[in-house]
């Protein structure tokens, strides 16, 4: 998992002026709260607050931030060749985890009781893993969101900061 410190304010803004697909759709404030309230740690301590109107631009070039610091057992991106190691064991529990969100409790139990029935010779039942694989895809997929989601704020403050956008 990346780091999940509690940001500096506007590390998690991803809305620069200039780039079109926001403009006008979002406030930077709202998305500041947005993203800070997707870190489970924050999203409690935001959900009442409203968003205000948005952040001048002076404001949003002055945000800072501190750069992560590595740390054992970090989320670090797959490589090349660990990308094609992982893609289908994770596009599959996507998948799984798709036709999961259409089933009702008892559908859901009776599937996982057949599944719990059929050895996958690894030592483990079907259903555990399905359910296993679900959970890795899950924490893979969050780590990339939240690695993404950082990056993205910290280089449209670089930019909104260059005076460019």
């Amino acid at each position: 998992m990346p780091n999940t410190h509690v940001p500096a304010a506007g590390e998690a803004m991803p809305a620069v002026e200039g780039m079109h697909i926001f403009t006008g759709r979002f406030s930077r404030r709202a998305m500041l709260i947005g993203a800070i309230a997707s870190i489970p740690a924050m999203a409690g301590a935001l959900a009442a607050e409203a968003p205000a109107d948005d952040m001048p631009d002076a404001e949003f070039a002055a945000l800072d931030w501190k750069p992560w610091e590595h740390y054992e057992g970090e989320f670090v991106p797959p490589t090349n060749d660990e990308w094609i190691e992982a893609i289908n064991p994770t596009l599959v529990a996507i998948r799984l985890a798709w036709a999961v969100m259409y089933k009702t409790k008892p559908e859901l139990i009776t599937m996982l009781n057949e599944m719990d029935k059929e050895p996958t010779g690894e030592g483990e039942t079907l259903a555990a893993m399905m359910v296993g694989q679900i959970e890795d895809a899950r924490i893979r997929i969050e780590a990339l969101h939240d690695t993404l989601c950082g990056a993205f704020a910290r280089c449209a403050v670089a930019v909104k900061s260059t005076g460019a956008a």
